[in-house]
């Protein structure tokens, strides 16, 4: 954060810092509606509209935000499959249910019982990505009282999840998240259990202000402006439109027109819109122009 004449600024944050039961909150250049406008086009989600009552609360307008981030990761993972995992069961008895366990069966004939063991592998829900969106779905509720926030599709997916995985689901670990089995299909879970594991562990918006502990969340908009940029130039061309901060190309971009082969330095803008030729180059800035 840096001071001037004006005040505090946060430059390309926004959020809230807590410590020792008072709130910090760090408000946009831009205002807040302005902001949700453009996390709602990016997202292709509504982000909820703030009450007349709370207008001026930066705490509301960041659970929004961070929710409707939340639910688009949720979405985009469930476009194909909810988060099924195969869980190994093993089965005694006289009867083979699945594939006989031939070294548990020895072991236990050993003992003087005449069983068979036998396992199988169970498609189930209860798994730990499912455990943690639950659990992070829950978080949000509890802070947007009253809110119909989630939509029809993401309600029904939830409810399914909720059905497995119980009334009283324990908060998996980390590791358990990332060892999980994911197929090419559920693959995108991973990711949505991990950001609702960060939000459960880190309580962004937990109500432990009172501690001595400096604690809150910051969420860099120069990161979304640039992503709304880059949303708008897809829907103003019918060009192929690139990301091209995430590029992967090595090498030099930009090359001398006088020798095409001598290079100019690498350069990663933004937005490259075209491929052969580029016809745009486009750099998104966040930032005030004055004062």
């Amino acid at each position: 954060m840096t001071r001037d004449v004006d005040g505090w600024r946060a430059n390309r944050y926004i959020g809230e810092i807590r410590h020792q039961g008072r709130t910090l909150g760090v408000k946009p250049c831009l205002d807040v509606e302005t902001i949700m406008s453009s996390i709602s086009t990016i997202l292709n989600v509504q982000v909820l509209p703030r009450t007349a009552a709370r207008s001026t609360d930066t705490t509301s307008a960041v659970t929004q935000l961070l929710a409707a981030l939340w639910r688009a990761s949720v979405l985009t993972a469930g476009q194909h499959a909810l988060p099924r995992a195969g869980e190994k069961v093993s089965s005694h008895g006289l009867a083979v249910r699945g594939r006989l366990d031939i070294a548990a069966t020895a072991r236990r004939r050993a003992t003087g019982h005449r069983e068979l063991v036998s396992a199988r592998v169970v498609r189930t829900y209860d798994n730990a990505p499912a455990r943690a969106v639950v659990l992070a779905d829950r978080y949000f509720d509890q802070r947007l009282v009253g809110a119909n926030w989630r939509g029809a599709r993401l309600d029904e997916q939830l409810a399914a999840l909720r059905t497995a995985t119980g009334t009283r689901p324990q908060i998996p670990t980390l590791h358990e998240i990332r060892t999980a089995r994911y197929s090419p299909i559920t693959i995108k879970w991973r990711r949505a259990a991990e950001l609702s594991w960060r939000i459960l562990n880190r309580d962004p918006l937990g109500g432990a202000a009172d501690s001595e502990s400096t604690h809150g969340i910051l969420i860099d908009v120069a990161e979304l402006w640039e992503l709304f940029v880059l949303h708008c130039v897809g829907l103003a061309t019918d060009q192929v439109v690139r990301h091209g901060t995430t590029t992967r190309t090595a090498g030099h971009l930009a090359r001398s027109a006088v020798d095409p082969h001598r290079t100019m330095g690498r350069l990663y803008p933004d937005v490259v819109v075209g491929e052969d030729p580029i016809t745009a180059v486009i750099d998104a800035k966040y930032k005030r122009l004055w004062r």
